[in-house]
C-alpha cells in the first residue's frame, strides 16, 4: 500500500537547509566558493573536508538506518540516532576546521625551516585519514607534492612534481584566448602543458 503523504512543510524545510548548507560545504572542501561574486571574483577555500568525506557519509547513513529501524519497531525516540549523527557530524566538522588551521601553520613553518620559499601553498585533506594532509606548493618553477603528518608535525620530501611552464612563450598567447580566460577564472593551481604541433 501507500505510505504516509509527505509533509510539504518538512520538504520545504529540508530543501531550504540543502540550499543554505551546500555553499558552506563547498567552501569547506577544495572546491571553494566565490562569496563576493559579482562584486569580486575571488575564490575562498577552507580546505577542511575531503570532497566526499567518508566519515560524514558513514555517520549520517548510520543515523538514518538506526532511526528507520527504531521507527519500524515502534521504539521510543525513534529519531534520536539521526539527531545524534547530525550533532556528531557538526562536531567532526569543527574539529576538521581546527585541524586545517593547525596543518596550514605546521606546513608553512616546516617549509620555512627547510629554507623553501613557496609562492603558493595548498594543504588539503585526504580521504579516510583526518590526521594527514596532501600538500602542494610552488617552488623552483614546479608544484611540489608532499604529505604532512599532523600527529608528528612532519612534512615529507616532495614525491611528485608538476612543472608550471609559465615562462614558455606560448603561455601568454594561450592566456589571451577565451579558453585561457575561462581556465584562469576557476583554476586554483594553473599550470601549462606544452605540446609542439
Amino acid at each position: 500500500g501507500r505510505g504516509e503523504r509527505p509533509d510539504p512543510r518538512g520538504l520545504l524545510l529540508l530543501s531550504a537547509i540543502g540550499i543554505v548548507t551546500h555553499p558552506f560545504l563547498d567552501w569547506m572542501n577544495t572546491y571553494g566558493m566565490r562569496w563576493l561574486i559579482p562584486l569580486k571574483p575571488s575564490w575562498y577555500y577552507a580546505d577542511a573536508l575531503f570532497i566526499v568525506d567518508p566519515w560524514i557519509w558513514v555517520a549520517l547513513g548510520a543515523g538514518v538506518f538506526m532511526s528507520a529501524r527504531r521507527q519500524k519497531q515502534a521504539r521510543a525516540a525513534p529519531f534520536l540516532p539521526a539527531r545524534t549523527a547530525l550533532v556528531a557530524v557538526g562536531a567532526y566538522i569543527v574539529v576538521m576546521m581546527v585541524l586545517a588551521g593547525v596543518a596550514n601553520r605546521g606546513v608553512r613553518e616546516a617549509l620555512a625551516a627547510s629554507g623553501v620559499r613557496a609562492d603558493t601553498v595548498v594543504v588539503e585533506p585526504i580521504p579516510v585519514n583526518p590526521l594527514s594532509r596532501r600538500v602542494i606548493y610552488l617552488a623552483g618553477g614546479a608544484y611540489q607534492l608532499s604529505t604532512y603528518d599532523l600527529r608528528h608535525g612532519v612534512l615529507t620530501d616532495p614525491w611528485f612534481q608538476i612543472p608550471l611552464n609559465a615562462d614558455h612563450p606560448a603561455v601568454p598567447i594561450a592566456n589571451r584566448t577565451p579558453q585561457g580566460s575561462e581556465y584562469h577564472s576557476w583554476t586554483r593551481l594553473p599550470y601549462y602543458v606544452i605540446e609542439t604541433a
